[in-house]
């Protein structure tokens, strides 16, 4: 509520955004996509959370920590998250922007971390059984 009661440019993204496309995907965290000006509306709205911050020329990272669940905030150093190809997903009638599947993909795998081949599978997987029930139809 905080969020989009707010002029803030954000976006969900990681594996809460592959949870919320409704992909099988345990989530640890909840990751939130912004602009520089956006990390600082951010912390301001949600300072009695906050857990830690780091600043630096390359990246700007704040966590916070609600109701148990930690919150990590990353501000985008190269454009803005709404850029981005968005979806928007309801979640107790509130509309989220969260990452397109498609970008997330994109993301990951620039990244070539192996942590994240689970997730590019999930999502590769995903995108052909679309494929193929579209096909089938």
């Amino acid at each position: 509520d905080r969020l989009q009661s707010k002029d803030i440019s954000w976006v969900i993204y990681g594996g809460t955004a592959l949870a919320l496309h409704r992909l099988h995907f345990k989530i640890h965290d909840i990751d939130i996509l912004t602009d520089k000006e956006g990390i600082t509306s951010i912390m301001e709205e949600l300072k009695g959370y906050v857990v830690t911050t780091n600043f630096s020329a390359k990246k700007s990272v704040c966590k916070f920590i609600i109701n148990g669940i930690m919150i990590e905030c990353k501000a985008s150093t190269t454009h803005s998250p709404l850029t981005r190809q968005l979806d928007f997903i309801t979640v107790a009638k509130h509309p989220i922007p969260v990452i397109s599947l498609d970008n997330q993909l994109q993301a990951y795998q620039m990244c070539t971390r192996q942590k994240d081949q689970p997730k590019i599978n999930i999502i590769k997987q995903h995108k052909k059984s679309l494929k193929r029930d579209y096909c089938e139809h």
